[in-house]
């Protein structure tokens, strides 16, 4: 009985190990790196992206010294953002830029990072390390690229990124109040006007701003800043109503 269940043991782990090692080991059958890439890129063009990067790691492996070695590299990077994979994204992105210094994809993956750090990004209410990295980043790409293709986009990045920025600020200026700190919510407020007092969210700033001058005992010059809100026809929506309905409280 022992020696049955010792076989029957060996024949089962024999299985186990020709399972894993085919399928570590796929063979595609072609026999020439172009039409590996092409069918590798037409994987990646129908959404396939773990098929895709399969192919194109295989193609990397087979033909190390292929021309195509460094386009295979790109589309595994970028079948990750597609996937939004965003972290190994930008570490195949990394590799790229890092291992193949001369490839005409360098300028697109530099952006290609920046992209995905900030589609990794979090709320405004939470850490925003990966918003930061992404505008740090685009910066720098508009330092160093003025001119790319790319560079609309990178600014549309940099906006972004700045009312997000913009937006926890203001969070914790909501907070402060909550809290009844005032002086620390004007703080808040003063900053926020050097560093964001031109991006989207200027206008919920100044209504936290007459917020405050209301609860500092200053009605007036509350009044007469949610005035301006409520005649600017560029305040949102949103803004307008917290202001509207501020004022009229004020003004009873």
């Amino acid at each position: 009985m022992s020696n049955r269940k010792n076989a029957l043991f060996i024949l089962i782990f024999s299985v186990i190990l020709l399972s894993i090692s085919c399928a570590k080991k796929t063979f595609y059958g072609y026999s020439n790196p172009r039409d590996q890439f092409q069918a590798a890129l037409q994987l990646y063009q129908k959404g396939h992206y773990d098929r895709a990067i399969q192919q194109f790691r295989d193609l990397m492996y087979r033909f190390p010294r292929s021309d195509y070695v460094e386009k295979a590299q790109f589309y595994i990077a970028m079948s990750y953002l597609k996937d939004k994979d965003y972290d190994s994204a930008i570490n195949e992105f990394r590799f790229l830029i890092e291992n193949y210094p001369n490839t005409e994809h360098t300028e697109e993956a530099v952006y290609r990072i920046i992209e995905a750090y900030y589609l990794k990004s979090l709320p405004p209410d939470r850490d925003q390390t990966d918003t930061k990295n992404a505008l740090r980043l685009a910066k720098e790409f508009l330092a160093k690229y003025p001119n790319s293709k790319f560079a609309d986009d990178v600014r549309q990045i940099i906006t972004k990124c700045r009312d997000k920025l913009a937006m926890k600020m203001l969070i914790a200026v909501e907070t402060f109040l909550k809290l009844e700190k005032y002086k620390s919510a004007q703080i808040y407020l003063d900053l926020f006007q050097q560093e964001y007092g031109d991006t989207q969210e200027k206008w919920l700033a100044e209504y936290y701003q007459a917020k405050l001058y209301s609860l500092n005992g200053e009605k007036e010059k509350a009044l007469e800043l949610l005035q301006s809100l409520l005649n600017n026809p560029e305040v949102p929506p949103r803004v307008r109503a917290k202001a509207g309905s501020l004022y009229w409280k004020l003004a009873a």
